[in-house]
């Protein structure tokens, strides 16, 4: 997420300077994290949606800069930006419910160290 936030904010500084180089590198930074195959990890329909929106803007972003349209770059921007917002949300929200119990139950999957530690051996750890 620190790379996305860090090609994020080349792209803004872009827009607010009318640097179309600082967009494009932003855009092409974006597009790297997008091909990275450690991000590939979740074999979930909606997550790869998500995953491929924000490469096609990031595509869409280095256009944009190619030809120095600062409106359609701030438009690509705040949709890549909406599309990261939904994408972390359905993250926190729905995949972190995943393991299916043998009884058929849901759990959530632990989100801390102690969590994890209480789950593999029980509450009465501490």
């Amino acid at each position: 997420m620190r790379a996305k936030l860090s090609s994020s904010q080349r792209v803004i500084e872009g827009l607010m300077a009318g640097d179309c180089s600082l967009i494009r590198k932003g855009g092409e930074d974006m597009m790297k994290i997008c091909d990275a195959t450690e991000w590939r990890t979740r074999e979930d329909q909606v997550y790869a949606h998500y995953r491929g929106e924000l490469r096609r803007g990031a595509i869409k972003l280095i256009k944009q800069a190619n030809e120095k349209s600062l409106d359609g770059a701030a438009y690509t921007y705040m949709h890549s930006m909406t599309t990261c917002i939904s994408c972390h949300e359905y993250c926190r929200n729905v995949l972190r419910v995943a393991s299916v119990l043998p009884q058929s139950q849901v759990a959530p999957i632990p989100v801390t160290e102690q969590e994890n530690l209480q789950r593999q051996y029980g509450s009465h750890y501490r």
